[in-house]
């Protein structure tokens, strides 16, 4: 971020014989996306014009608070980018675009709000560090290859203790994920759904939710 507004005061205070291109881009893009009267710009993010859907993040952050009155992430609004380590989403969100954190290799943790009821394709593709993910209770199964790829996943909770119904996942929503060292937390009443289940069976340590309270 300092980069780029050091870019900015630089373009406009005198006549730079060296232009780093890829900084002009994002800085044309900010002033472009604050003229634009369909779009908000605040703390880095990109809303459309009532702030109920994110479209995109601007800088590499390692961490974002999306506020109260997002429902909606748009796809891909925080992929690739090289820094982000966890994002913090509202009780008022509702859905996760396809490929919202693709290639986000430095994810660490996952906090998917109970009021979330879709969730896209390949969501976290390529986090080969997340390592902690929680998935909504509204959810009646996973996005289509929605963990392919992460490597270092160490812990799923599925729901919350008062879950009445197993989250289905296909063997791709989890490809590379090892089912040997990554424990799953699901409410008691669904521990044998769980282990009897053809994807989630696979895993080792099948865990009662309220060990976490």
């Amino acid at each position: 971020t300092h980069g780029l507004f050091l870019c900015v005061c630089e373009n406009f205070g005198k006549n730079m014989k060296t232009i780093n291109t890829e900084c002009t881009y994002e800085s044309d893009q900010l002033i472009s996306l604050s003229m634009n009267s369909h779009l908000k710009v605040e703390a880095d993010l990109v809303f459309d014009t009532t702030k109920t859907a994110v479209l995109k993040s601007l800088y590499d952050r390692a961490y974002y608070i999306v506020p109260e009155g997002v429902k909606v992430i748009k796809p891909r609004s925080f992929a690739f980018n090289n820094h982000l380590t966890f994002v913090d989403f509202p009780d008022s969100l509702e859905e996760l675009g396809d490929e919202v954190f693709t290639e986000a290799y430095k994810m660490e943790d996952l906090i998917i709000p109970d009021s979330v009821k879709r969730v896209g394709s390949q969501l976290c593709v390529g986090c080969k560090n997340l390592r902690h993910a929680s998935v909504s209770e509204s959810l009646e199964s996973l996005g289509y290859r929605m963990f392919h790829g992460c490597l270092n996943l160490k812990v799923i909770v599925l729901g919350s203790f008062t879950t009445n119904h197993l989250i289905e996942a296909e063997p791709g929503d989890l490809e590379g994920v090892d089912a040997d060292s990554c424990v799953l937390f699901v409410a008691k009443q669904l521990m044998d759904d769980y282990r009897k289940h053809p994807v989630w069976g696979q895993f080792k340590n099948i865990r009662n939710i309220e060990d976490l309270l």
